[in-house]
């Protein structure tokens, strides 16, 4: 892309450098050719920064089949039994909240190889797995680089308790709040 632009760039220049006095008609075709050229440029730096810009608003990315709270629910995920929820953040930001079922729910960067796309450096291709183990939620590091922190420890395995926060990376901007009860905001309102 970048030779395409500077071949046209240069000819452009060449254009206008044979620009003859006594033929003022390729002058102009030459001057046109130019703005042409530019105005391309501009429209392919512009068309990048917004492909850039839109990228870093949502780095974290899901697959649209996983049981969210927030999701209209199938037969399947009405059968199944909930274990449990976790919030993901992002720089401290609520992103989205999901439901721990018998499904293993694994977090990383490649959405080959999970289901939660997270689409930061720090972040492993398959970083960490959420699973069930006799009716218990256990979270794994899959030999992530940067390492799953619980309650500031690195962890290989760990079972989870009731607000538990999984970190990805030691001074990583993804956390995971787990907990073991949907309390919605309307449950709260309505207790007080």
């Amino acid at each position: 892309m970048r030779r395409l632009l500077i071949s046209l760039l240069f000819l452009s220049g060449y254009l206008f450098s044979q620009e003859n006095n006594n033929d003022i008609v390729s002058g102009d075709i030459a001057i046109f050719i130019v703005i042409g050229v530019v105005i391309l440029i501009l429209l392919i730096l512009i068309s990048i920064k917004f492909k850039k810009s839109k990228g870093i608003e949502k780095n974290i990315q899901v697959d649209d089949t996983l049981p969210s709270i927030f999701d209209s629910y199938d037969d399947e995920t009405i059968t199944s039994k909930v274990y449990g929820y976790i919030d993901i953040f992002y720089n401290d930001k609520l992103d989205k909240t999901y439901k721990i079922t018998e499904r293993d729910l694994i977090i990383g960067r490649d959405p080959s190889r999970a289901q939660i796309i997270i689409s930061e450096p720090i972040i492993s291709k398959s970083h960490c797995t959420f699973f069930i183990r006799e009716d218990k939620v256990f979270v794994k590091d899959n030999n992530s680089t940067n390492g799953t922190y619980v309650k500031g420890e690195r962890i290989i395995e760990y079972e989870l308790k009731n607000d538990d926060i999984i970190t990805l990376g030691k001074k990583g901007a993804v956390k995971i709040h787990f907990y073991e009860e949907n309390i919605s905001k309307e449950e709260t309102t309505n207790e007080e």
